[in-house]
C-alpha cells in the first residue's frame, strides 16, 4: 500500500548559525527580506553527516538521497558512464523564528547579528591591512523548521537491499542534531551550526481511500502530528559521534584586552569608541576566527622548527601540514573551534578631573588614548582614541576531530597543547594593544579530554612528572608525523 510520511524538524540554535546568500556577507533571503535555510543546504549536511560518520550505509543513502551512479549498461565502455537517480526524500526549505533581539540605544531591535572581523597573516600574527569584513548570522536561539517526506510502499519490496529504514534514518540524524554531531549552515569550523532539538513531530498518509488523499492534499496542515521528540531522544543511541579531542581553558584578563571593533553600545555622539563584540545575548565575545589565526600562527611557527629541512620545500611541507589540521579551499580542516566568550566581565574605567572645556555633564571613564604622529614623533592634533577595554573571566574551547582517536595519543596533540600552553602562560596575548600590555590570558591549566578521559596540563614552567611524561609522549608522536 502506498503512503506518505512528513516528519517535521524543529530545532533551537545552541550557536550563531550561518546560511550564506548571493552576497558574501548576507544571509540567504526571501522576496520579504526575511532570513530562510535552503532545502539543499539541509540535505547536503545531512548527506555528509552520513558519508562521513557511517560509510558502511553508502547504498541507503544513494537509495533515499538520489546521486550519480555508474550506468550499469554501458560499462563495458572504456569512459565510466554515470546516470542520475532521483531522491526518494524532500526536504523543504527551513524556515526561521524566535530570533533573539540585541536592545541598543537608539537603534531597532534587529532580527539578525552582525559580526565583524580581521583577516590574520599567519606568518607574523598580525592583522592583515585592509583586509576587514562582516559577516550576517542568526543568534543562539534562533528557531528553525523545516520537513522531510517520503514515500512508503516501494521500500517493502526493498527491505532486503537496505540496513536501515527511512524511520531509522531520521531517528539518527535527529539524535546526531542535537548531541551536536551533525552541524548545520556554514562556519562550522568556527562554532557555528550547533543546534538542539526541541520537537519531532511526524505525519502519516496512507492512501487507501479517497478522503485521506484529499486530506493530504487540501487539509495536511491541520491533520494532527505525533509528537515523537521524547522517544527518539531516549532511545537507544545509534549516532555516530565522529572522534573528538576536546581541548578547555578557563582563565581571566587581569590586564584587559581589546579589539578594534566599533562598540555601537558604548559609543557616544560626539565620538566613536572601539573595543570587543558582543553576541545575541549582549555578552562580550573573542570570535574563533582570533584564536583560529593565533593559534595558526604559532603552530605553523612550530612545524617549521621542528622540520629538519629549512630549504622552501621543507617549509612548504610544514605548511601542507598545517592545511592538515587548519583546512584550506581544498580539503576541511580537523580544528573545530568556538567564540571565546566573557561569562564575568567589567569595563575598565579610569577616573580623570574634569577638564574646564569639558560641557558634558558625565565626563567619559573611558581609557583614552592620544594618536602620535609617526614621522615627527608629535601629538595629532584632535584625535583622542576612545576604546572599551575589558577585564573579566573566558573561556577558550576547541575540538580536535580525528577519523581514528587512540588514547595514547594524536599526533596534532603535541602543537595544540604547545599553542594553548603559551596562551595561557600569557607569553602570547590575544587582540589588540598588546604592545602596551593589554591582551595577556592568564589560565591554571589545559584539559584535554579524549574519548571522554580528562587529562589536566599546567600552564606554568614546570610539569609534575605525570603529566611531563604524557606531554613526552604525545610529543614524540608528533614527531614522526613532522620528520615523515
Amino acid at each position: 500500500m502506498s503512503g506518505k510520511q512528513i516528519y517535521c524538524f524543529t530545532l533551537k540554535a545552541e550557536s550563531p548559525a550561518r546560511f550564506g546568500g548571493t552576497r558574501a556577507e548576507e544571509l540567504l533571503k526571501d522576496g520579504d527580506d526575511r532570513p530562510f535555510v535552503a532545502g539543499n543546504s539541509i540535505g547536503g549536511a545531512l548527506r555528509d553527516y552520513v558519508n562521513r560518520a557511517f560509510p558502511h550505509l553508502e547504498q541507503e543513502v544513494l537509495y533515499y538521497m538520489g546521486g550519480s551512479v555508474l550506468d550499469p549498461d554501458l560499462m563495458d565502455n572504456e569512459e565510466k558512464v554515470f546516470k542520475f537517480r532521483e531522491s526518494r526524500i524532500f526536504i523543504s526549505d527551513g524556515l526561521i523564528s524566535g530570533i533573539q533581539k540585541l536592545e541598543q540605544p537608539e537603534h531597532q531591535k534587529v532580527t539578525t547579528m552582525w559580526a565583524e572581523g580581521t583577516a590574520i597573516n599567519p606568518v607574523n600574527s598580525s592583522a592583515r591591512l585592509n583586509h576587514k569584513y562582516k559577516r550576517e548570522y542568526l543568534p543562539r536561539g534562533t528557531e528553525l523548521a523545516f520537513n522531510i517526506e517520503c514515500d512508503t510502499g516501494a521500500e517493502e519490496s526493498d527491505s532486503a537491499l537496505l540496513k536501515v529504514a527511512f524511520q531509522e534514518l531520521i531517528e539518527l540524524w535527529a539524535r546526531a542534531i542535537h548531541d551536536g554531531s551533525l552541524r548545520l549552515g556554514g562556519q562550522k569550523s568556527n562554532g557555528y551550526g550547533k543546534f538542539s532539538l526541541s520537537k519531532l513531530e511526524i505525519q502519516e498518509f496512507n492512501f487507501d481511500s479517497q478522503k485521506v488523499l484529499d486530506d493530504y492534499i487540501f487539509n495536511r496542515e491541520h491533520i494532527k502530528r505525533r509528537d515523537c521528540t521524547g522517544r527518539v531522544l531516549q532511545g537507544e543511541n545509534k549516532t555516530a559521534v565522529l572522534p573528538a579531542i576536546e581541548f578547555t581553558m578557563m582563565g581571566s584578563f587581569p590586564y584587559g584586552v581589546y579589539q578594534s571593533f566599533q562598540d555601537e553600545v558604548v559609543s557616544a555622539k560626539t565620538f566613536k569608541v572601539t573595543g570587543l563584540q558582543r553576541n545575541g545575548d549582549g555578552n562580550y565575545y573573542i570570535p574563533a576566527t582570533s584564536i583560529k589565526g593565533l593559534l595558526r600562527h604559532e603552530i605553523r611557527q612550530l612545524f617549521i622548527r621542528m622540520n629538519k629541512d629549512q630549504s622552501p620545500a621543507g617549509i612548504l611541507a610544514a605548511e601542507q601540514l598545517c592545511e592538515q589540521l587548519f583546512g584550506s579551499t581544498e580539503q576541511r580542516g580537523k580544528l573545530l573551534m568556538s567564540d571565546m566568550i566573557f561569562t564575568k566581565f567589567v569595563e575598565v574605567a579610569i577616573e580623570r578631573p574634569k577638564s574646564p572645556r569639558d560641557d558634558s555633564e558625565t565626563p567619559t571613564t573611558l581609557p583614552v588614548y592620544v594618536k602620535i604622529d609617526r614621522l615627527t614623533g608629535g601629538v595629532l592634533s584632535s584625535a583622542l582614541k576612545h576604546q572599551n577595554e575589558i577585564q573579566g573571566e573566558a573561556e577558550l574551547c576547541l575540538e580536535l576531530q580525528a577519523d581514528d582517536v587512540d588514547p595514547n595519543g594524536h599526533p596534532f596533540l603535541f602543537p595544540i597543547l604547545y599553542a594553548l600552553r603559551r596562551i595561557g602562560a600569557g607569553k602570547v596575548p590575544i587582540g589588540g594593544r598588546t604592545v602596551i600590555g593589554l591582551g595577556e590570558f592568564s589560565a591554571p591549566e589545559v584539559k584535554v579530554s579524549i574519548m571522554g578521559e580528562p587529562y589536566y596540563f599546567n600552564n606554568g614552567d614546570s610539569l609534575p612528572p605525570e603529566q611531563l611524561q604524557r606531554l613526552e609522549q604525545y610529543y614524540d608522536i608528533f614527531v614522526k608525523e613532522v620528520q615523515q
